[in-house]
Parts: C-alpha cells; structure tokens; sequence
C-alpha cells in the first residue's frame, strides 16, 4: 500500500524519497500470493489460526533507490519523518513509513503449504 504513494511523492520531488535514516524494514508480498494464502487459509486452517503473509522485506531506503533507478530520478535522499508526517498524517507518516514492519510466514508455509508465486517487491518497481 505505500509503495505507490512512495512512487507519487517521488516524482514528484524529483528523487527517490526516503524518511530519517531509510532503515526500517517492511515485509512485503504480493496481492496474487495474499489471495492464495487466503483461499488456503479457509480451505484448510483450523478455527482461530492466524497466519502472516510475506515474500521477502525490503528497507524504505532500497525502495527509495530502486524507485530513483526505475523512474531516472535524482539519487534517492532523506527527507525528515516530519515531512512524512506533514504529507501522509500522523498515522502514514509515522506507522506507515517511518517504522519497521516485520512479520514472518513461516506457519503458513509449514502448516497450509503456502508457496509464494510471485517475486518480491523490487522486482515490480
């Protein structure tokens, strides 16, 4: 989801964006691999089974200088988390690009054979 706001802001500063150090990581996956965790889950999880879906993570800095690469940008730079605040809100700004959002699919690889189809993020940038 903030990929493509990412992308937006990008172009239009002129250069890959990133926010304070660039560090924080998020998980990412594909929406076709989401789908198929879904229709795995119903079919086979048992009552109460929660289950995350990841392909991969990747920093907002590597993603800020994919995006420079892709769309011949400006090198990607830092801008601070309070220009993120000031342009997505509280929640986007600080949740949503300036913090670390890891999880692990470990469980529904093992228990529903969940098998990713699709390459990670940067692949689509």
């Amino acid at each position: 989801m903030q990929l493509p706001a990412l992308i937006s802001l990008s172009k239009k500063k002129g250069f890959g964006i990133y926010f304070g150090k660039g560090e924080n990581i998020w998980s990412n996956v594909h929406i076709e691999d989401l789908a198929d965790l879904y229709i795995l889950a119903l079919e086979k999880s048992k009552a109460g089974s929660l289950y995350y879906a990841e392909n991969g993570a990747s920093t907002i800095k590597n993603l800020a200088e994919k995006i420079s690469d892709r769309y011949s940008l400006q090198p990607a730079r830092s801008v601070t988390v309070q220009e993120a605040v000031d342009t997505f809100g509280p929640a986007g700004g600080y949740f949503g690009f300036a913090s670390n959002s890891l999880c692990s699919s470990d469980k529904a690889r093992t228990e529903l054979q969940w098998k990713p189809q699709h390459q990670s993020i940067e692949y689509y940038i």
